[in-house]
This record gives structure tokens, C-alpha cells and sequence, in this order.
């Protein structure tokens, strides 16, 4: 994943953190400052679970007068999310008709080693917001995996 920023022209390195927690607490992105304004992320922790609300934060600084290093400006990214897995299909909105039995159910996992051995789906009807258990919901061991 690359992650890119403008900055003033006398920013000169950039501290970079992150949040899977809308910024209550900061982990290290970069071992040591970046140089330039991208940054390509290789390492993206893989949480248990999708992690809505994470952050890119950038520190801006440039090296004072007596080799200080003088931060001139910090920037927080939109909240993004890091999936753990997202579904392929039903797709948002697809209308499965009424009666159908056996409508197939796919997904795809992002950076999980270990075969999944269950997964329990869940649907709703309409925009009611009340979940309901699909029969099966234990499958056999999965694939798809990224």
C-alpha cells in the first residue's frame, strides 16, 4: 500500500504513525523518518477482525539551524478500514429473490496465512438492521484467500 502526502517545501523528513483506534493510540508506520512524500506501507498489521476507523498520521519537520530536527506541521488522514475479510457476494443491494435456496455466498480474506475452517453468515432483510443466522453457517474449510 503507498501512502502519499503534500508538505511545504522546507519539509525535508516526515514521522509516519498509525491508529486502529480513530487516534486514541499511535503505532509507528516507519522504522526512522521518510525523505520523501510516499511511503510504501508493506507490513499492514492484520488484525482479528475489519478495524474501521484507522489513521495515517504525518509529522512534517525540517532540520533547524542548530541540527535540530524543528516539526512545522502534522496531518491525520480520513478514517479508512483494514479488512481482515470482505464479502464478494451477495453484492451491497443485490436482491436475492424471495424462496431461493442454496444462493452461493463468497468472500475473500486479505493477509491471512491459516486456512479458515468456519465462517458463520449472517444476513438481513431489507434495511431492518436485525441480523439473522443463514443455515448452514458451518462450511467446510474455505478458500479464497488473497
Amino acid at each position: 500500500m503507498i501512502v502519499e502526502w503534500g508538505a511545504p517545501i522546507d519539509a525535508t523528513k516526515f514521522k509516519l504513525q498509525y491508529s486502529m483506534d480513530n487516534g486514541s493510540t499511535w503505532k509507528p508506520m516507519a522504522s526512522d523518518f521518510v525523505t520523501s512524500n510516499s511511503y510504501e506501507w508493506k507490513v499492514v498489521p492484520i488484525p482479528s477482525k475489519n478495524k474501521p476507523k484507522c489513521l495515517v498520521k504525518v509529522d512534517a519537520y525540517w532540520v533547524g539551524y542548530n541540527g535540530n530536527d524543528v516539526k512545522i506541521g502534522t496531518d491525520v488522514s480520513d478514517a479508512f478500514t483494514i479488512e481482515v475479510a470482505s464479502i464478494t457476494a451477495p453484492t451491497k443491494d443485490e436482491i436475492v429473490p424471495k424462496g431461493t435456496v442454496g444462493y452461493p455466498v463468497t468472500w475473500v480474506t486479505h493477509g491471512i496465512s491459516e486456512k479458515v475452517n468456519s465462517a458463520q453468515v449472517l444476513y438481513t432483510l431489507g434495511s431492518s438492521g436485525i441480523w439473522q443466522k443463514a443455515t448452514p453457517t458451518v462450511v467446510g474449510v474455505l478458500t479464497g484467500f488473497n
